[in-house]
């Protein structure tokens, strides 16, 4: 989880200039969250990295956060693919010969109707509440606020399109 957390750059509450929560030297790919059965957790984002995963909990109690745990992931990942400590191939429990393009495919066969209520992420983690003097600003698909309001986030606003309509800049209000 801390290495997913590189994502976002570190934030200082008190600077009053706009600062980029999206770290763009860190591929987008390797942001990877961990969803399961009552797994939770926050990310605080004025932490340096390394200390920014807090309020780790497993069913609504404290995991350690040195509690080993087993990780269901893809081949890339689990051979050590975007350097996630401790996924170096060593440990592998289970390989099965399925890739996840079939598991999706499987599963969307026998769903047959997708729908964000029923098959969404069920959002098991958040943003550390933070008041912060300056502008938290990130970029993503022209004019989408809808979008993030459909999903209830309702922390987000939107700050600029770019003049290209390529993409919209919308500001995280880590206080709400």
């Amino acid at each position: 989880l801390e290495k997913s957390a590189e994502y976002f750059n570190q934030i200082d509450p008190s600077k009053s200039e706009d600062q980029q929560l999206i770290n763009s030297s860190f591929p987008s790919y390797n942001f990877d969250v961990i969803q399961g059965a009552g797994l939770s957790y926050q990310i605080d984002v004025t932490q340096p990295k390394g200390s920014r995963i807090v309020n780790l909990n497993l069913k609504g109690v404290a995991l350690d956060p040195a509690q080993e745990v087993i990780v269901v992931t893809n081949n890339y990942r689990a051979s050590g693919g975007g350097s996630f400590a401790g996924l170096n191939g060593s440990q592998i429990v289970y390989e099965d010969p399925d890739t996840n393009r079939d598991i999706i495919v499987n599963y969307i066969k026998a769903k047959q109707q997708l729908t964000r209520q029923n098959n969404a992420s069920n959002r098991n983690w958040s943003f550390v509440k933070k008041a912060t003097v300056g502008k938290v600003l990130f970029e993503s698909g022209y004019d989408s606020l809808q979008l993030a309001k459909d999903d209830g986030l309702t922390n987000v606003s939107k700050d600029s399109d770019k003049a290209d309509k390529s993409a919209s800049i919308y500001r995280l209000m880590l206080d709400m």
